[in-house]
């Protein structure tokens, strides 16, 4: 830590230090060019730092040379020439921080560290405490914070979106069993449709075959009436035919005795029993064939 007074030369040592452990204008926050830190009416000037080596190891002389014609500087170690990235190694081996305002703040950046937010601070703390694992682990935890974000951002998402497909598949599922209710209802339509020819031939089979019975019974019913009325039938043709007879015998024998007229009366009276007898069997027979046509219809 420096402290004096105004104007005795802190700002000069601090800027001296940073320049010369290969830091930037930016890190003082005064000039923006690297040469307007040589003296004024010189063309160049250097800045040499001698830091304590490691335990058992002697110390470093680093030396850095500036020039006010351009923005070029050369690097010295123990007086060897090196590059800035050979001595940014360096100053890492020996935790040296130089834009780390935690461990170099010169007076112009006060309030910008006082401005650092939290996170910020903690980082440059924990470079500041020179072991390099708390950075790494600092930054993993960071990666590893935001990765879980992000998981837990696709994890919400895909919640929602699986709340959503849910009630789209709950949806879905009513309709599909509105949609095997309603097939469920067609084919047995269609299976009733395939039945009805069946039902409809069976109560109509069921129904010829009743009347081809009740047919059956009449045809035999009118067989047997037949069989009844041929014998009559034979019988009247032969009192017909007596009649005939009669009636010519009649003619030519008027004046015969009237044993002859009683016979011939007899046989009219056997003819019209006769007829009476086969006017009872036609309408028997007419009866049985009305009742037949009845039961056919």
């Amino acid at each position: 830590m420096l402290i004096g007074a105004n104007g005795t030369g802190k700002s000069s040592i601090a800027g001296a230090i940073a320049i010369g452990l290969g830091g930037t204008p930016n890190v003082l926050g005064r000039q923006s060019e690297i040469q307007g830190f040589v003296k004024n009416g010189k063309k160049d000037g250097f800045v040499e730092i001698e830091l304590k080596g490691p335990a058992g190891e002697p110390n470093l002389v680093i030396k850095r040379t500036l020039t006010s014609l351009n923005k070029s500087s050369k690097f010295f170690l123990n007086r060897e020439p090196i590059g800035i990235r050979e001595v940014k190694s360096k100053l890492a081996e020996l935790n040296v921080q130089v834009t780390n305002l935690c461990a170099f703040l010169p007076q112009d950046k006060v309030s910008e560290f006082a401005n650092m937010s939290p996170q910020k601070l903690l980082q440059e703390t924990q470079r500041a405490a020179g072991d390099p694992n708390l950075t790494q682990w600092h930054e993993f935890l960071i990666e590893n914070s935001k990765e879980l974000k992000t998981a837990r951002e696709i994890l919400d998402s895909d919640a929602r979106e699986l709340q959503h497909l849910e009630s789209q598949n709950a949806a879905q599922e009513a309709q599909v069993e509105r949609y095997k209710q309603r097939r469920k209802l067609e084919r047995q339509v269609e299976l009733l449709s395939l039945l009805l020819p069946f039902a409809q031939y069976a109560e109509s089979k069921l129904q010829y075959d009743e009347l081809k019975k009740k047919r059956e019974t009449a045809k035999r019913m009118l067989e047997e009436a037949n069989a009844k009325i041929e014998p009559i039938q034979r019988k009247k043709e032969e009192f017909a035919a007596h009649i005939r007879t009669a009636d010519g015998a009649r003619r030519k024998a008027a004046d015969k005795p009237l044993g002859v007229s009683d016979k011939i009366k007899k046989k009219h009276s056997e003819q019209a029993e006769a007829e009476k007898e086969s006017e009872a069997v036609n309408a028997q027979r007419e009866e049985i064939k009305n009742k037949a046509k009845a039961r056919k219809e």
